[in-house]
């Protein structure tokens, strides 16, 4: 299983209801907008992903390079951190939303979680077990 890193951020979500305010809201509540990242460009690059998937089923580094104005370094570099989170898969050469919308990618996100924390669970319980502490 591949490493993936999350990071969970508890934010109040933006008033009015606006798409690009809801948009930045996710990003920012999934920890991928970091402070040294003034314009937003990790944002910008997963924004075209998820329009891509809709319209074509993915997208190219040199279209997204191409589309954001970008270097093929920066969209790579911001490409790896989306891939971290496990929002992205790469199909051949193009890069989509790891389900084909964005509620059902973070409803599998939730459930590999849970599995996760499962297993966590289990061995800590059974290190509980072996070191005799009190269970409540």
């Amino acid at each position: 299983m591949p490493t993936v890193v999350i990071k969970i951020k508890r934010r109040e979500p933006p008033a009015p209801k606006s798409l690009d305010k809801d948009f930045m809201w996710l990003c920012r509540s999934l920890g991928l907008v970091s402070l040294r990242d003034k314009s937003a460009t990790t944002t910008r690059v997963f924004k075209a992903i998820v329009i891509a998937t809709k319209k074509f089923g993915g997208i190219t580094i040199p279209q997204l390079t191409q589309a954001l104005g970008l270097s093929r370094t920066t969209v790579i570099h911001h490409l790896e951190e989306i891939w971290d989170t496990g929002l992205i898969v790469k199909e051949g050469m193009r890069f989509r939303l790891r389900r084909y919308n964005l509620a059902s990618t973070i409803e599998e996100i939730r459930q590999d979680l849970n599995r996760i924390f499962d297993r966590i669970e289990k061995i800590a319980d059974d290190i509980d077990k072996e070191m005799g502490l009190p269970r409540r």
